[in-house]
């Protein structure tokens, strides 16, 4: 594009030129058309050159909005993805850790208690009831025991 640029202003520094040789030799006719000639020149460089640069900052703009657009939708989908992880944590994951800190408290009766039998519950109580894959219930001192060791824990972390 610039070699076409200097080449546009090659030709009109020639067209002025001639157009000056025309008018020394006294011959008006062709020194107008040559410096008519020049001037189209110079009006096809500047439109040329403007259109480029418009057309430059079109593009930009496009490629932006499109950047936008695609970050837009990635963290969209990004924060789908963790809010699913977090949500959906595996029983093996959230079992684990209890089963660690039981083993540091003396182990005590673990006492199965099955479920009662609701006819009329409302929805969120459903969802409850089977959302829970296992119906293990610990006595109230070893619950207990287990809240005041994780407390421990946690405190110790920070």
């Amino acid at each position: 594009m610039a070699k076409d640029i200097y080449d546009n202003i090659d030709d009109v520094k020639c067209s002025l030129d001639n157009a000056q040789q025309s008018f020394r030799k006294n011959n008006g006719l062709r020194g107008e058309l040559d410096l008519m000639l020049a001037e189209a020149s110079i009006r096809y460089l500047r439109e040329k050159r403007g259109l480029a640069s418009v057309w430059n900052r079109q593009k930009l703009a496009a490629i932006l909005a499109v950047l936008l657009v695609l970050a837009g939708y990635g963290g969209w989908l990004y924060a789908g993805v963790s809010h699913n992880e977090a949500v959906n944590i595996p029983a093996a994951a959230a079992v684990a850790p209890a089963q660690k800190q039981a083993a540091a408290v003396p182990q005590q009766t673990v006492t199965t208690q099955p479920e009662p039998e609701i006819k009329q519950a409302a929805p969120a109580e459903q969802n409850i009831n089977s959302n829970t894959s296992y119906k293990n219930y610990l006595a109230e001192e070893d619950m207990q025991q287990l809240v005041r060791t994780g407390r421990q824990v946690l405190q110790d972390a920070d």
